[in-house]
C-alpha cells in the first residue's frame, strides 16, 4: 500500500550539512526500559545556554532472561535531538531501517506542576516536578541552574533535570556524571537524510513497523491465508514511549 501524505512535501537534506555546538557543559544519564525486553543505555546531553543536543549511545545493553548482551548500532547518521533555547521545536535526527530522517517536532509544549516536594541527588537540592506528555504521565527532579535543559524531549523546567521517570516506570532517565565547566571545543553531529515534520514521520515509521508486523503474521499462517489489509499500529500493544500525539486529540476534540 502505497503511503499517501498531504503535508509538506518531502525534501531531501543533503548529507554534508552538520549540527554543531561550542563552550557546552554535559550530563551523562543512565536510560533504562522496562518492557519485554529489559534495555538499559547511556546517553549524554551537550547544553550551553542557548542549545542542547541529547544524544543517545551507539551501543545498548539488551537483557533477555537475565542474559546480558551489547548491541552496536552501525547508523549512516547517529542519533540526536536539538533543543533551541526559547523555542517551541526541537530537530530530531533518527533513523528507520536503513534510511535517515531529519524531524521537526515543534508541537510539544510541556506543561508542568511544581510541586514542594524536595531530595537531594548527590550533593544537589532537586524538586519535584510532573507533567503529561504524549499519553504518558512523568515525575522529574531537577535543580535549579540559569539552564532549563533535560533528557529525550523533556525540558522548560527552571534548571537540570537529574531523573525523570515515566509513573509506570516504562522509562527511566538517571543523571550519572555532570560536568558544569565549559568546554571551549566545539562539537559537530551530522545531519542527513530527508527532513519532515513529526506528523509525516509518525506516519512512515509505523507504516514499515505494520509492515514487517504483517510479515511475521504471514510466515505463520497456513499456506494460502490472507491477511485484511488496512491493519493500524495499536501503540498501546507495541511498547512505544509516545501513545499519542497533538494533532490526535485535536481531531477528538471536534
Amino acid at each position: 500500500m502505497k503511503l499517501q501524505i498531504s503535508i509538506l512535501a518531502l525534501i531531501l537534506f543533503c548529507s554534508s550539512n552538520a549540527q554543531e555546538i561550542k563552550d557546552y557543559k554535559t550530563i551523562k544519564y543512565q536510560v533504562s526500559f522496562s518492557n519485554s525486553t529489559h534495555i538499559i543505555a547511556q546517553s549524554i546531553l551537550y547544553f550551553n545556554d542557548s542549545v542542547s543536543f541529547y544524544v543517545p549511545s551507539y551501543k545498548t545493553k539488551l537483557e533477555v532472561n537475565n542474559n546480558k548482551k551489547e548491541v552496536d548500532l552501525n547508523l549512516r547518521c547517529k542519533n540526536w535531538i536539538k533543543t533551541q533555547t526559547n523555542r517551541n521545536e526541537l530537530w530530531i535526527q533518527s533513523n528507520i531501517a536503513h534510511d535517515s530522517y531529519l524531524v521537526l517536532d515543534n508541537t510539544i509544549d510541556h506543561k508542568w506542576t511544581l510541586m514542594e516536594d524536595q531530595k537531594l541527588i548527590g550533593n544537589l537540592l532537586c524538586h519535584k516536578a510532573m507533567t503529561e506528555f504524549r499519553g504518558r504521565k512523568y515525575i522529574a527532579w531537577f535543580t535549579h541552574y540559569k539552564e532549563k535543559v533535560g533528557p529525550w524531549k523533556f525540558h522548560g523546567l527552571p534548571g537540570i533535570i537529574l531523573h525523570l521517570y515515566e509513573a509506570d516506570f516504562y522509562v527511566s532517565y538517571e543523571a550519572v556524571s555532570i560536568d558544569l565547566k565549559k568546554n571551549e571545543n566545539k562539537r559537530t553531529f551530522k545531519s542527513c537524510g530527508e527532513k519532515l515534520d513529526i506528523k509525516a514521520f509518525v506516519s512512515i515509521k509505523e507504516e514499515i513497523e505494520v509492515s514487517k508486523y504483517l510479515e511475521i503474521l504471514k510466515s505463520r499462517l497456513p499456506k494460502g491465508a490472507r491477511i485484511e489489509s488496512g491493519k493500524k499500529l495499536n501503540r498501546f500493544d507495541s511498547n512505544v514511549q509516545e501513545l499519542i500525539f497533538e494533532w490526535e486529540t485535536q481531531n477528538e476534540k471536534k
